[in-house]
């Protein structure tokens, strides 16, 4: 069982329904029950707004298990790019 950065581990908990102990690197989103299209997106958007980065949608929903999205959001695997999210004039203003 590998670790998994806890922020990460607290999202896919969160999102997922899940109890955060269960969420291992090495977990795989297609075995989880209930796992879709809808909960891959509603994940996403909450990666996204969690650590400003804009993930290619293609690629993220190719990634098989956590420790793959771990290395899209910043451990640094080769080719994925990695955008930051501009702050929206109202998050400008707050």
């Amino acid at each position: 069982m590998s670790a998994v950065d806890p922020r990460l581990a607290l999202l896919i908990a969160s999102v997922c329904d899940l109890p955060e102990s269960g969420v291992t690197a090495d977990l795989r989103f297609a075995d989880l029950a209930g796992w879709s299209s809808l909960v891959a997106l509603r994940l996403l958007d909450a990666i996204e707004a969690d650590y400003g980065v804009h993930l290619d949608l293609r690629r993220y929903l190719a990634t098989e298990t956590v420790r793959e999205l771990s290395y899209m959001i910043g451990d640094g695997a080769p080719g994925i790019r990695m955008e930051r999210v501009a702050a929206t004039s109202e998050e400008e203003n707050a």
